[in-house]
Order: structure tokens, then C-alpha cells, then sequence
């Protein structure tokens, strides 16, 4: 018998697909953070744009703030990862619309003249903008779900029971 080291340790495990994050899993996600803040507005933005695309993390964290085209029906967000060009309408809910969320998002990166680059950023211990961009290599799901514990824990009790 051939090994095929590193994944023979892996092929007897059974393989486990989560379940599909929903609306409500959403707004129970959204309503536990702070949108008064920075990292409330961020998080809120990030979450509702990822549901709205069916993101992965890495094409969340490719994003420029170019790649986002405002129209009156919606946002057209240019995805480079992945040759797609989809275009979001607005929301019933401004708390759940990708459009809004990601609008006000970007005001608040206008205050702090960011006009260009990724639009998620890291925020500070201070509650100030950071330079660096959120990356898939230096955050896991839980770290960019998760600035609010009551969110990870949401999160960790969804993704454990499924």
C-alpha cells in the first residue's frame, strides 16, 4: 500500500460540512456588536459583504476599496480571486444590506482620508485605524468574527453543532 503522506492521516476521517450560516444567524451575529464603533461598523460590514458574496475569507481580505462600484440599484464588487463581478442589490433590512453596511464602512474610512487600498482594516488597541490590512494568514475565522466575545461565542456554539 502507497502512503501519500500528509494525507493518509486524513482519509480515514469522516468528512464534516457545515451548515449553511442563515439570515437570522446573521442578524444574531450583527446585533451582539457595537455599530456606534470602529470595529462595530468594520465587523458589521465584513459580515454582511461575506454573507451577501458567499466570500471566502481570502477574497474579503483581497479586496480594494477600487473594487467597489456604487450605483443607485447597488454595489458591482469586482472579485480578482475569483473572475466575478457581482452585483448586490439593497437590502429590506439596512442592518443586513450589504450595500449600507459597506457604505458606511467606507464614510468612516473617508473621515480617516482612506480613499484607496483594502477597505478592511486592522483597528488598534486605541480604537484607531492601522495601515495593515486583514489578512487570511495572520486571522483565523474566530479573529475576524469575533472583536466581540458575545459574536464568538455565537459563532463557536454554531460551527460546534454542526
Amino acid at each position: 500500500m502507497i502512503t501519500w503522506w500528509p494525507f493518509s492521516r486524513h482519509l480515514d476521517r469522516e468528512v464534516r460540512k457545515a451548515a449553511p450560516v442563515t439570515i437570522a444567524a446573521l442578524r444574531a451575529m450583527t446585533d451582539v456588536l457595537d455599530r456606534n464603533g470602529l470595529a462595530g461598523i468594520r465587523d458589521t460590514a465584513l459580515l454582511v459583504l461575506g454573507f451577501a458574496l458567499g466570500a471566502r475569507r481570502s477574497e474579503l481580505a483581497a479586496l480594494d476599496i477600487a473594487d467597489l462600484s456604487f450605483t443607485a440599484e447597488g454595489v458591482q464588487v469586482e472579485v480578482r480571486t475569483s473572475k466575478t463581478r457581482p452585483a448586490l442589490p439593497y437590502g429590506a433590512h439596512s442592518v443586513t444590506c450589504p450595500v449600507r453596511t459597506t457604505q458606511a464602512w467606507l464614510a468612516e474610512l473617508a473621515d480617516y482620508d482612506r480613499s484607496s487600498g483594502p477597505p478592511f482594516v486592522r483597528i488598534d488597541r486605541h480604537g484607531g485605524l492601522d495601515r495593515t490590512p486583514l489578512t487570511t494568514a495572520a486571522q483565523t475565522t474566530d479573529d475576524l468574527l469575533s472583536l466581540n466575545s458575545q459574536t464568538a461565542n455565537y459563532y463557536r456554539t454554531h460551527r460546534d453543532t454542526t
